[in-house]
């Protein structure tokens, strides 16, 4: 399901949210890049959603959301087959941008976050993938899948993958996707490894001398709704398998980050 007019211009940017069974989250979402785009009437913005094999009704809520948004320039597209890589490079084909940026579905962009990622884009000497803070939208939510860094950096030798920037917080050129090619379809949600997705894309950009930066400019906020200690402990140990396959990908090519 399309919205797009094929007549339009290329979009400046294109932001890509994947979603699988969020039906009550996604217009949320969707929502703060409306009004993110709406702040800034001289960027073009188009958005990509990929509903990555939802049961849920998700992709009707999405469906009505773009037909009640009119003036939006949205597609919805599907990727039945599990895995959030699979769905962010789904993303990445369908969209049109010279700039993309990713969020998830339980996110909400700040009004000025387009703004913002497109100046710096425009102001690199190279290219460059950003992020910058996340922050939790529902202070019941425990304190966990956040970063509140407030201070700019670079990666480094001595800086470790995990966590330096969020993949709910990610942005870079086409041209450089292009370059680096897509997610690693083995890692993240849906798959065996069950994270660590947007560390080995960070990492793997690293690695090829690209810079990887944080901006604390760049903010979205977080409704990840754990509430309780368990599904923190459960997405840890997830997150420990993620860090363990990085480890096994990159050990003979970067020997470093098993030092970290």
């Amino acid at each position: 399901m399309s919205k797009i007019d094929q007549n339009m211009s290329r979009p400046e940017v294109s932001v890509i949210v994947c979603t699988r069974n969020r039906a009550e989250k996604i217009e949320g979402c969707l929502n703060s890049i409306r009004i993110a785009s709406d702040a800034c009437p001289g960027i073009s913005v188009e958005i990509v959603v990929v509903d990555n094999g939802s049961s849920d009704g998700t992709s009707r809520v999405v469906s009505a959301w773009v037909f009640e948004n009119s003036a939006v320039s949205a597609n919805l597209i599907f990727e039945p087959r599990v895995g959030l890589s699979r769905a962010r490079n789904a993303g990445i084909r369908a969209s049109r941008g010279d700039i993309l940026i990713f969020t998830d579905d339980d996110c909400r962009l700040s009004p000025d976050y387009i703004e913002i990622a497109v100046y710096l884009h425009k102001s690199d000497i190279k290219p460059s993938v950003r992020g910058g803070r996340v922050l939790l939208g529902n202070s019941e939510d425990i304190a966990f899948t956040v970063k509140l860094d407030r201070t700019p950096a670079a990666m480094d030798s001595k800086t470790f993958p995990g966590g330096f920037l969020l993949g709910c917080n990610i942005t870079l050129k086409r041209d450089l996707a292009e370059d680096l090619g897509g997610f690693d379809q083995r890692f993240g949600p849906g798959t065996g490894i069950r994270s660590a997705e947007d560390t080995e894309y960070l990492y793997r950009a690293y690695l090829k001398g690209v810079d990887v930066l944080f901006d604390p400019a760049l903010i979205v906020y977080h409704f990840h709704g754990r509430t309780d200690v368990s599904s923190i402990k459960k997405l840890f140990f997830d997150y420990n398998i993620g860090n363990g396959a990085l480890y096994a990908k990159y050990a003979t090519a970067s020997p470093r980050i098993l030092k970290q």
